[in-house]
């Protein structure tokens, strides 16, 4: 792999919701990178070939900061810069972001029951995130939505799909791209998280099950994407693209060569892996000569795996608090 094909992927911790199945406490790190380092972080990516960030959380979009700093990873040269938003103050925000370096956006939206999505989330917010979802399509070439697969959310699936359906049809540009990725629901390491995933998961195949009952035919289809374990299909009566992406339907399993991500947490803690501390490195008060190295090291260790060293790893996500949120 090139490391122009590489993801640094960047979380932003400050988040405006308190989805069930995800942050369950309001935990913040006391320890957070400045603005200044992250942006030689990113340079020093860029100087070891890396030319795409994705941008998560938390929430990016309620970070003061965030136009600025996606204008000025853009002058550093990074040609693709992607945003997972939550997508409840995007729509306000969409021109912006896409004229300062924002390329491909991923939305998360679980429900259109505004009632279940309240509960999900804690707050009243679906019509902006509906409002996102259309502006998305229109400005930007690709977007994804996001679905994490619950017991509480399986009845909504022909709901979603319509909605997709619908954005795909009345869109302005028609060739833009849309699709919906259910996400198997992983243990994230908070208090109680084990015994919510197994009463609340569902495996993908359930879900493919499910979609070919209602609307017949399937096919297995090429989508863009940097998610090695997700598959793609198309549903042949109405054209929606879905995808599935695993956790308990391949034992955790790593992506392997094929992972494309570099990821860097809130504290400047920087990793080949998006799962694992023990390939993590401080980047935080270091010069810009020991930031390079450390990418270069990086990229040079994972490309030095062996499939035999990946299929040593699995996705267990038991330290989703200190990559998202530094804590």
């Amino acid at each position: 792999m090139k490391n122009n094909e590489y993801v640094l992927r960047i979380s932003l911790p400050v988040c405006n919701l308190k989805c069930i199945y995800c942050r369950r406490k309001n935990q913040l790190s006391s320890n957070l990178i400045s603005t200044s380092e992250l942006l030689d972080i990113i340079d020093a990516a860029y100087q070891n070939g890396i030319s795409r960030v994705r941008w998560t959380g938390g929430e990016p979009t309620v970070n003061k900061d965030f136009l600025n700093i996606v204008k000025r990873v853009k002058e550093i040269g990074i040609r693709e810069q992607y945003l997972s938003t939550n997508g409840t103050v995007f729509n306000k925000m969409v021109k912006n972001l896409k004229e300062n370096g924002i390329t491909r956006v991923n939305i998360s939206l679980d429900t259109i029951d505004s009632k279940k999505y309240k509960k999900t989330t804690g707050f009243d917010l679906l019509p902006s995130v509906l409002d996102s979802i259309k502006l998305s399509f229109d400005t930007f070439k690709l977007t994804k939505i996001n679905t994490v697969l619950t017991r509480d959310n399986y009845e909504d699936v022909k709901s979603l799909i319509d909605f997709i359906k619908i954005i795909k049809d009345n869109g302005k540009n028609r060739k833009n791209k849309i699709a919906i990725r259910f996400i198997e629901l992983i243990c994230g390491g908070f208090d109680g998280d084990k015994k919510y995933v197994e009463n609340k998961y569902l495996l993908g195949k359930d879900l493919i099950d499910r979609i070919k009952r209602i609307y017949g035919q399937i096919e297995k289809v090429n989508f863009e994407g940097d998610n090695p374990m997700c598959q793609y299909y198309k549903i042949k009566k109405n054209g929606v693209i879905f995808a599935i992406i695993p956790h308990y339907s391949v034992n955790f399993q790593c992506g392997g060569n094929k992972c494309k991500k570099i990821r860097l947490n809130p504290n400047g803690i920087i990793s080949n892996c998006s799962i694992y501390k023990m390939f993590g490195h401080d980047l935080k008060n270091t010069t810009f000569k020991e930031k390079l190295d450390t990418f270069e090291h990086l990229i040079k260790e994972k490309q030095r795996r062996t499939q035999k060293d990946f299929k040593k790893l699995k996705h267990y996500q038991s330290d989703y608090y200190f990559w998202r949120f530094g804590v």
